[in-house]
């Protein structure tokens, strides 16, 4: 069956989407620490649990879900997420050799 004109106006915005996703994901420091702290429920689908009363708010958590999906979508489209320097001077300060290496590896 031939494709009709809507299907090829469709194929052109959800190739346009595609194309227009980017390439390299910013990490900055809130982000990574979400990732360590929360990464059995960004990566393994665990529960969310907060972690101290800071993160005891549902938008903490819609955060940490908004996080999985990413990383779920990235398992098709190959994000390259980068620290940038600064960043990464900023993991250093806190002195957690644990932390630093897992950062270093992302």
């Amino acid at each position: 069956m031939p494709a009709s004109r809507t299907d090829a106006v469709s194929d052109d915005k959800m190739l346009g989407a595609w194309i227009s996703l980017p390439g390299r994901i910013y990490l900055d420091i809130c982000t990574l620490q979400a990732i360590d702290t929360y990464g059995g429920v960004i990566s393994e689908d665990e529960p969310f649990v907060p972690k101290g009363p800071a993160h005891a708010t549902e938008d903490v958590e819609r955060q940490i879900q908004a996080l999985r999906m990413t990383c779920f979508v990235n398992e098709r489209a190959m994000f390259e997420f980068v620290v940038t320097p600064a960043t990464l001077q900023e993991v250093n300060g806190r002195n957690n050799p644990r932390y630093v290496r897992w950062v270093n590896d992302v």
